[in-house]
């Protein structure tokens, strides 16, 4: 269905990583293009580290970065 702007998608990202309790993520992300009926369209900015402390980088816009590609089905 079209969509209206504001609205956004729920991810299941499934990452596998240890420190992810159950290996997935859920990240909601803003849908970021002009309304088409073809197709919907996500802007995911890599989080870095915040400079001068010891935490990690995003995990779920880095294993989005890293790992999913075009064509890849997701759990929305």
């Amino acid at each position: 269905p079209a969509f209206l702007p504001g609205q956004f998608l729920t991810f299941n990202l499934i990452t596998g990583l240890q420190d992810d309790k159950s290996g997935t993520l859920t990240r909601c992300y803003s849908l970021s293009d002009a309304p088409d009926p073809k197709h919907y369209r996500i802007s995911v900015k890599l989080a870095a580290s915040p400079t001068g402390t010891s935490f990690p980088p995003g995990r779920s816009s880095t294993h989005m970065h890293a790992n999913v590609q075009a064509g890849d089905v997701l759990q929305v």
